[in-house]
């Protein structure tokens, strides 16, 4: 029984994620990105439950273009890696993983979209997609029979009380998502 409601709790917020814009940012730079080959701008205004992550250089918002435009995912994620590499102190490397993962799950490929989910969050504790899909689709691959399902659904429980707590604050929106 806790096991269903946390799936439905998180299955919501996934849902109203989704409605909101979250899945925009497949194809589109993060918030307050300028366009590819452009100089990086100002960011946008705090605005309360908007994040706004931007590139500190040109090269950086080109790699992250790379990684985000292409469509072999075996050479998105070694291009993903070369860029935690490039540049270890981005604030785009979690969100860079979530575009993988939201890309695996729409795949339907679990095990790759939680190895991405695991990622995002490494980089970026507070990403509430990250959270909640990497809990929902965790959920429902663990099995009563597994070895480590105790740890599987301690992990399960810990993302999506995560998802929950950040609903308000950690969300990457699409840079045209309206305020509405």
């Amino acid at each position: 029984m806790k096991k269903s409601s946390s799936i439905l709790i998180l299955s919501l917020a996934l849902m109203a994620m989704s409605v909101s814009g979250a899945a925009g940012m497949q194809q589109q730079p993060p918030a307050g990105q300028p366009q590819a080959g452009s100089q990086p701008s100002q960011p946008a205004p705090a605005t309360p439950g908007r994040r706004v992550l931007q590139a500190q250089t040109a090269e950086e918002q080109a790699a992250y273009m790379a990684v985000v435009n292409n469509a072999d995912m075996a050479a998105a994620e070694a291009a993903a890696t070369d860029f935690v590499t490039r540049f270890p102190t981005s604030r785009l490397r979690g969100t860079l993983y979530q575009v993988l993962q939201q890309r695996y799950q729409n795949a339907n490929n679990a095990e790759k979209t939680i190895e991405m989910g695991r990622k995002s969050i490494e980089y970026d504790p507070d990403n509430t997609w990250a959270l909640a899909m990497t809990a929902s689709v965790l959920a429902d691959r663990t099995r009563e029979t597994d070895l480590d399902r105790d740890e599987k659904l301690a992990d399960v429980a810990k993302f999506a009380q995560r998802a929950i707590d950040t609903v308000d604050t950690g969300l990457v929106l699409a840079p045209n998502a309206t305020e509405e």
